[in-house]
Parts: C-alpha cells; structure tokens; sequence
C-alpha cells in the first residue's frame, strides 16, 4: 500500500543530514554512496540541494562534506529553545548578584555569536548588545570558548568565514593568531577577552558542553578595568565561572571522566 503522505526523496535527503552529523571528517560522495546505500546520481543531487540550501558544505581541499552552518543554527536554536536560557538563567542570576558585572549567554551562528539572554550590570556597559546581538565569534569571549570546544572540521569551516575586523589595537587579526589563543583556551577550560572588543573592557567566559563534549553555548562575565581589575577577576571571578560552567554543562549530561577516557584512547 501506498503511503501518499510520505516523501521518499526526503528521507534520503534526512538520511545524508544524518550521516555527515555523525562524523567529525569530511564524507566524500563515495563514502555516502557506500554508507547510505543511495545510487551514486541520487547522492550527488541530494549533496548539491543541501550545498545550494546551506545545509551541507563542501571542503575545497578535500572534496567532502560537512554539516553545514544552517543545520549547526538550527541545532543550536532548537537547543535554546528546548530550554538552554531557562537553564542557564538561574546560575547567570547568581554570578550577577555575587559580582554585580554583566552576565550574557550566547550560542554560535556561523562565524557570529547570538546574544539569548543578557543580565546588564547596574554600571552601563556595552549599551549596544542586547538579546539578539551579534558579534563575530573572534571579537567574543564566549565565541573563542565555544571554538575551542567544536569539533576541529567545524571550527576550520567557521575560521574560514571569520572577517577580522579590528576593533582595538588588542584585537585577534588573523587565523593564525585565533587558532594560537584556541589551544590555550582548550588547556585553560575558559577565555578572555583583553580589551579586543572595547578599550577598557574585560570578559571570562566558559562552555557550556552536552554529552559528547560540545559547545552549545557560551557563558561570560563582562566589567570595565575601572571597576575591577584583572587579578580580581582571575582570582574571584573565574572559579565562579568555571563552577557555573561544570554544573550546567553536567546537567545536560557531560562527563568530565568520559572527556579524559576519549583523550587517552586518542
């Protein structure tokens, strides 16, 4: 019996989504051909719609694909929506109340971070972000924490995107400097942001990871140098982050002993 309700060419459209979110390399049309099952003609028109549709994204030196950063958005939104902010709303409340700095949580889109929610300090800070900001990932602490923390074919498809807009001498200017101030961030467990978006201005900001290890958001503290200094903040503030951090991320199921098990087999 026939299903009219059911689209064929959907589902193996959904099944090739699928695949390629499964694996952290590049999948060459042979492989999918191979993996899926799929004639050779039907993968290929499959991978041009989702390349066309931003869905899929083609690696130019390898000639695989990789999930694309409208699937990677739309993850990230469902996520929030299913209840990151609610989540994470009542630990932002606390670091505001035991800091009185701003607080901002935030996910990737792209090569920008997206501002869900924003806890303003009582002193004026950053007037102009507000819910629904961006910013390009190297300019945020919250977007260098949450690189760190991507799968490295992710976070090489979002560098390649990046315009490194100065904004202050401090500023990260090319990729070669943002991958350097990655591996430090990945040893640490959090980032700064030194006076790169603004003159006077400080940030700490910690991951927020899921079961496998992943980013899906990013959490800061942000303050002017005028009102707390630099020692203050990596001595008060960024336990409390971090701690933040370890919470929430254990709460949507991060194992810090499973992370170090991946680590060693590796």
């Amino acid at each position: 019996m026939i299903d009219r309700d059911y689209i064929k060419s959907l589902e193996k459209g959904l099944n090739i989504i699928s695949l390629l979110s499964q694996h952290d390399s590049p999948l060459r049309l042979e492989e999918l051909v191979r993996i899926s099952g799929l004639r050779k003609t039907s993968c290929f028109r499959i991978l041009q719609t989702l390349t066309r549709s931003g869905f899929a994204l083609k690696d130019k030196d390898t000639g695989g694909y990789f999930i694309g950063p409208k699937i990677i958005s739309i993850g990230l939104t469902a996520l929030e929506n299913r209840g990151i902010r609610e989540l994470a709303l009542p630990f932002m409340k606390e670091i505001r109340q035991k800091t009185g700095a701003t607080v901002n949580l935030a996910i990737l889109n792209g090569s920008d971070v997206i501002f869900v929610e924003r806890l303003q300090s009582a002193h004026i800070v950053e007037g102009n972000l507000r819910v629904g900001s961006r910013l390009s990932a190297h300019l945020s602490s919250m977007g260098k924490v949450m690189l760190a923390h991507l799968p490295e074919a992710e976070v090489s498809l979002v560098l390649k995107q990046i315009r490194f807009e100065r904004k202050t001498e401090k500023t990260l200017a090319s990729i070669k400097a943002l991958k350097e101030e990655l591996k430090k961030i990945r040893v640490a467990g959090f980032a700064v942001n030194n006076e790169e978006l603004a003159t006077g201005l400080f940030a700490i900001a910690v991951p927020l990871l899921n079961h496998t290890g992943v980013a899906v958001a990013g959490l800061n503290i942000s303050f002017l140098l005028a009102r707390h200094s630099q020692e203050e903040a990596m001595q008060n503030f960024c336990p409390l982050m971090l701690k933040a951090g370890r919470e929430i991320s254990a709460i949507m199921g991060f194992r810090v002993q499973e992370r170090a098990e991946k680590q060693s087999e590796s």
